[in-house]
């Protein structure tokens, strides 16, 4: 992905919405990303195939009783039989 500064990207949107086309491209502000640009094609294959905001607020509850980078062998013992954190678990470890 390519990155490119904030000031880079004010000053060459034109560019930037042209080179957005082939592949997202990551908006930096003193070296730290804080937005990524992509195509209007690209966002309605995301929106197509990702969660739904019901899913993804399940998921973001359920990392926040974990802890943002939980150990898998410890998530997947202390899951055992509840079927909803199994599915929201599934979800997460496909999406990194």
């Amino acid at each position: 992905m390519i990155k490119l500064p904030a000031s880079e990207a004010k000053l060459h949107f034109g560019a930037l919405i042209d080179k957005v086309q082939r592949e997202p491209i990551t908006i930096e502000r003193q070296g730290r990303p804080v937005a990524v640009v992509l195509s209007y094609d690209s966002y309605l294959e995301q929106e197509k195939n990702g969660m739904s905001d019901s899913d993804r607020r399940k998921a973001l509850e359920f990392l926040d009783r974990w802890g943002k980078r939980p150990v898998v062998e410890d998530v997947e013992e202390k899951m055992q039989g509840d079927v909803k954190a199994q599915a929201i678990w599934g979800k997460y470890v496909q999406g990194t």
